[in-house]
């Protein structure tokens, strides 16, 4: 029988690059939406990201937005 014994450094250290991880995606959107802001504010990674997500969103789903936000329905589908 083997037993697996994790020590508190391996889940420690785990933490910390995960955290790290989680920290450099955020630095790196917040830059690429600051740049973008200045340079062409249609074109930012959120927007560029929710526009193709949109445009891959089934009809049915796409109607259902309209129907009921109205104007809103992008702001919505790109949730």
């Amino acid at each position: 029988m083997t037993t697996v014994r994790i020590t508190r450094t391996a889940l420690t250290r785990g933490t910390l690059a995960a955290l790290s991880g989680l920290l450099a995606g955020f630095a790196a959107l917040t830059v690429a939406e600051l740049v973008s802001a200045a340079v062409r504010p249609e074109a930012s990674p959120v927007t560029a990201v929710g526009g193709a997500a949109i445009d891959r969103t089934p009809a049915g789903v796409k109607d259902f937005a309209i129907r009921n936000f109205g104007e809103n329905d992008k702001l919505v589908l790109q949730l």
